[in-house]
């Protein structure tokens, strides 16, 4: 018996030895590089309007009071804990003790009073005004404690309340949000893991925060390159991780044991936007042509090599498809020519068509930084070249594409729209959004404006519901936009880059716990 005993024991030892060896330690420490491809955006929270640096905001600088996780569910960040009204039209944040700034002044009740007064004072300039509409005002109880009062019930206090906190130091230049703005890239002050250090044309360099012990991340420092074509560039080798990997690099990549391929599909879609001010895209049946005519199948299975997903309306896989808007406008070429012919386009021996003597035709804008978008903009031009349209690529950098967006000097876009957080669609959809210039393409429908307020704001499920497809439906017939794909993310992490997490929120979600192992 005593031998049996003394066996056991040895294997037990054994085994743990080996389960031991095999257990890394986690080694703080190090830079890494990540690269992306797409440019520099706007970095200041409130301002920014593309998800690569929401993403950066949320995550390494600016949080929030709190953050959902991948099922969507509330994870306090800066909050402790919440409580909401009775009818829904308040919502109280007790904050966590001991949370200081960068500069070593504690986080307050106060920095949450300042950051919705900055964004509430400056309505006009700042993107996230639409969300945060329903907020009458906010009360500050104590230095830990706040209250959103709502001007009416709403179905998720939580989402409305979500905004990017700023210190209240800043509260000098309140009048001048331009100031707070370049505070904000030149002399940084955060509660994040990480501290903005320095921002160019085409990186931006990330240090460790130090100032509270929940938040410190494992590495040093981080560097985001932009404009970034590929990891196998020259000088690229250091590079830790490239984010939006071209499909034609993933075979490559997954026979290299330096590197191992993750996805994640976008909160969003893919879209050509008409510019509903131009005279040849304002009528609905000419949007409806153009639609017919792309085979959206050919792209994601060719171009996306099945990384991604066809689509014909305003939604995408992680959001419930309520409406079949497929069968409303998937490609069916020969439809699309009656179409032609009907409206009096006539074509031509020599290819194209014409109308009144004027040649069917149009220019399609895309940003540089995105190899896949100039694919698919040839895959565009040539399934319309079979119908007579002729459309003529412009390749342009992507602040040149902002700056087309801003004075609606286009015939079309080739872009992804990002949901933040919950399915809102009202920046691109509302016809408020038309003056301040995020509704771009322009588009105006007073049911669909009824739709989204009903959609936003109905505290029943079902009504919301209800709105939701009727304005999928809606948007999948008027089509303001034609509606191409949504798509997965393909990331390239390097092997010793270790406790990646992605998923549909993106690719940064807890870069904190990010470490280098030197195996």
């Amino acid at each position: 018996m005593t031998k049996i005993i003394f066996i056991i024991l040895i294997i037990i030892l054994l085994t743990g030895c080996r389960k031991y060896e095999k257990t890394e330690i986690i080694s703080p420490g190090g830079r890494i590089q990540i690269a992306l491809h797409s440019a520099v955006g706007e970095i200041f929270p409130f301002a920014i309007t593309d998800f690569t640096m929401k993403q950066i905001s949320e995550y390494m600088l600016t949080p929030s009071l709190f953050k959902y996780d991948s099922q969507g569910h509330e994870e306090p960040v800066l909050a402790e804990s919440w409580e909401f009204g009775e009818e829904k039209n308040t919502i109280t944040y007790k904050l966590k003790t001991g949370m200081k700034w960068s500069n070593g002044l504690p986080v307050t009740a106060m920095d949450i009073g300042f950051s919705l007064n900055l964004l509430q004072s400056h309505k006009k300039k700042y993107r996230l005004r639409s969300r945060f509409a329903a907020i009458k005002e906010i009360e500050i109880i104590d230095s830990l404690t706040c209250r959103f009062i709502f001007n009416r019930p709403v179905p998720d206090p939580l989402f409305r309340s979500k905004i990017p906190i700023l210190p209240s130091v800043w509260d000098k230049y309140s009048s001048e949000p331009e100031l707070i703005e370049r505070e904000y890239r030149d002399n940084f002050i955060g509660c994040g893991p990480f501290l903005l250090t320095d921002i160019d044309s085409d990186s931006i360099l990330f240090t460790k925060n130090t100032s509270n012990k929940s938040q410190i991340p494992n590495l040093d420092s981080v560097i985001i390159i932009f404009n970034q074509t590929s990891i196998w560039d020259p000088g690229a080798r250091n590079v830790h991780m490239e984010v939006n990997v071209p499909t034609d690099n993933v075979n490559r990549i997954q026979a290299d044991s330096l590197f191992r391929i993750m996805t994640y599909p976008e909160q969003g879609y893919s879209f050509i936007a008409w510019n509903l001010n131009q005279p040849l895209f304002r009528d609905p049946a000419m949007r409806q042509i153009l639609s017919l005519g792309i085979d959206r199948e050919t792209i994601v299975d060719g171009v996306l090599s099945g990384f991604g997903s066809p689509i014909y309306g305003p939604t995408y896989a992680a959001f419930n498809k309520i409406a079949d808007l497929g069968a409303i406008n998937r490609y069916n070429p020969k439809r699309a020519q009656q179409m032609l012919d009907s409206l009096g386009w006539v074509e031509q021996p020599a290819g194209g068509r014409v109308r009144s003597g004027n040649p069917l035709e149009f220019d399609l804008k895309i940003n540089r930084e995105s190899p896949v978008r100039e694919k698919v903009a040839l895959n565009i031009k040539r399934d319309l070249d079979a119908l007579g349209i002729q459309v003529n690529i412009e390749v342009l950098e992507w602040n040149k594409i902002l700056s087309a967006i801003n004075k609606k000097s286009y015939d079309a876009l080739l872009v992804t729209w990002i949901d933040s957080d919950r399915y809102d669609p009202s920046e691109l959809f509302h016809s408020a959004g038309i003056n301040n210039g995020l509704n771009f393409t322009s588009y105006s429908s007073q049911v669909a404006d009824q739709f989204i307020e009903q959609g936003l704001n109905s505290l029943e499920y079902e009504k919301r519901s209800a709105a939701w497809q009727g304005f999928q439906e809606l948007i999948a017939r008027d089509l303001p936009c034609t509606f191409l794909y949504n798509q997965k993310i393909i990331v390239a992490v390097r092997s010793n880059l270790r406790d990646i997490q992605i998923d549909h929120r993106g690719y940064l979600i807890n870069i904190k716990e990010w470490w280098i192992s030197s195996r």
